[in-house]
């Protein structure tokens, strides 16, 4: 019997590994994307976070794809477990794209995504699950992170409660709180960079970064105002380079 399971394991990992380098190479030819500023990207940092915008699936598609260094995404929990992932396309994606297909053959479709789905983002994207309205899990997923940084990962962070075609949506400012949880274990002084990225113009941009100061009370409010205007100024300097470009 664990014979056949093991079997049943490799035939499974094989079909998700041709899925998925199947897509990965499609992605790379079609998806293009640009990256500005890798040059503000300092190697000698202690810890690395990127942030940045959303732009629906097109975020974290292109940061998986065309990020200039070795990371780790936050991934939302829910998208990470076969149970919640098996809802959300059984009860949301499946039934709505494929109303004309037999429901038996339609839970068969969600039982192999949800397997190809956890798969991806856990082997591939190297994803660590993010719960923001749970403070327990908070802390594994700051654990995990540590674990990531401390191989050489840079953290990649996308904080948007809603997600507009431009610019930065309202955020969730929990995640600075993983600076002061690295500096309180490692002592490590973590650097936060912003960046967007622009589907229109197939463009990834990386601000300069702001450390962390385990000396100022109030360092969570200027990481995130400071992040929100450099991603927003970002964001309008090429509105204004794409006007100029037309003239």
């Amino acid at each position: 019997m664990k014979f056949f399971k093991k079997v049943g394991t490799c035939i499974a990992k094989f079909f998700h590994n041709i899925v998925y380098y199947t897509a990965y190479v499609f992605c790379k030819i079609f998806m293009r994307c640009k990256v500005i500023g890798k040059e503000n990207i300092n190697k000698e940092d202690e810890a690395r976070v990127f942030v940045a915008n959303h732009m629906q699936l097109y975020g974290p598609v292109t940061m998986h794809l065309r990020c200039p260094v070795k990371k780790a995404l936050w991934v939302h929990k829910s998208l990470m477990e076969k149970d919640e992932v098996e809802k959300q396309l059984g009860y949301g994606f499946v039934e709505e794209q494929f109303k004309w297909i037999p429901k038996f053959i339609k839970r068969g479709i969600v039982k192999i995504l949800k397997h190809l789905v956890v798969y991806v983002l856990t082997r591939k994207v190297n994803g660590i699950a993010i719960d923001r309205h749970d403070t327990r899990a908070l802390v594994t997923t700051f654990q995990q992170s540590l674990e990531k940084m401390e191989k050489g990962d840079t953290i990649v962070i996308f904080p948007e409660v809603d997600y507009p075609d431009e610019g930065l949506g309202e955020i969730f400012p929990g995640f600075t709180s993983l600076a002061k949880y690295v500096h309180k274990k490692t002592g490590k002084i973590t650097s936060f960079y912003p960046v967007y990225i622009n589907q229109k113009q197939k463009r990834m941009y990386i601000g300069e970064a702001i450390k962390f100061n385990p000396d100022n009370p109030n360092y969570s409010e200027e990481v995130v105002e400071y992040l929100i205007t450099e991603i927003n100024k970002m964001s309008q300097i090429k509105k204004t380079n794409k006007k100029q470009k037309k003239a």
